[in-house]
């Protein structure tokens, strides 16, 4: 697998493809295997924001906090999820809440 891998929806995908990023469209039901096999394998897993709504709150909260890989929750490209929500998430795991 690439160093870096996208997971998301076809569209948002697209502009991944094109910049030589390994992307993966999953079936919703799919995503936690495919997830947990790119954080296996990859440097850096960006994950849409409605992809990673489908992952076990535990298991994406500490890839989120691990060192390595790096996982960022990204918007999609319909804006369908914004990815604010999952940045509040991530900032209450690391205690960088106020």
């Amino acid at each position: 697998m690439s160093a870096i891998v996208f997971i998301g929806d076809e569209v948002s995908a697209a502009g991944y493809r094109l910049a030589g990023v390994h992307v993966v469209c999953p079936n919703f039901g799919d995503v936690a295997d495919i997830f947990t096999k790119a954080c296996k394998t990859a440097e850096a897993v960006f994950i849409t924001a409605e992809y990673a709504a489908h992952i076990p709150t535990g298991l994406l909260d500490d890839m989120i906090a691990g060192l390595s890989p790096l996982v960022m929750v990204v918007e999609d490209a319909h804006s369908t999820m914004p990815a604010q929500t999952i940045e509040d998430r991530a900032r209450s795991v690391l205690g960088l809440e106020g």
